[in-house]
């Protein structure tokens, strides 16, 4: 049946990568609220490189989980190459959706497709890659290994700058929110 934990791991057992790799059970979470309360017509796309999802409208989704429940780290990785840092900025719409550490099913999920809020996380991303390319630099001068080449962002720096239009599932239910009324919602100071 449809929409049954049985049903998703039969069509994840068909699918690669496996719905145990790479947390995959939390993308197929996600997918279903958002073909079910965000975007009908929403696909994941095929692969473990390029972007996640896609709709008719919208190319290219980035789709991030984390399992730390409301203090989860979203991370962005190989963010010392080039071409990599470009293809982190060029995502059209962004989702994060958290879990709780020993729980499998999805606590919540923020949602970026307005074009304030898409780019205020492209400026915080580009901010955290600037800094990390810092460091990086920083230690090869130094005869040193570059160093974590990754960058994450948080809730609350996500939903830090007030008047921004988020989507926000919580507690089985989808809404459009500004941010502040999401901080409010999520007690996120």
């Amino acid at each position: 049946m449809e929409g049954t934990w049985l049903y998703h791991l039969q069509e994840a057992s068909r699918l690669n990568p496996g719905l145990l790799d790479n947390y995959n059970w939390r993308t197929h979470q996600a997918r279903d609220v958002l073909t079910a309360l965000v975007w009908p017509d929403f696909r994941l796309a095929p692969g473990r490189t390029g972007r996640d999802g896609f709709t008719n409208t919208i190319q290219d989704i980035e789709m991030k989980s984390g399992g730390n429940g409301l203090r989860s780290g979203f991370l962005w990785d190989k963010q010392n190459d080039p071409v990599r840092r470009e293809s982190t900025l060029a995502s059209d719409a962004f989702t994060f959706s958290w879990f709780s550490r020993g729980d499998v099913t999805m606590q919540g999920m923020l949602i970026a497709h307005d074009n304030g809020s898409v780019e205020n996380i492209r400026n915080l991303l580009r901010t955290a890659q600037e800094k990390r390319i810092q460091v990086w630099n920083r230690n090869v001068a130094r005869g040193r290994r570059g160093g974590w080449d990754s960058v994450t962002l948080k809730l609350r720096e996500i939903l830090a700058r007030d008047g921004l239009i988020y989507g926000l599932y919580h507690q089985g239910e989808y809404r459009e929110m500004v941010s502040e009324n999401i901080r409010t919602v999520l007690a996120i100071a």
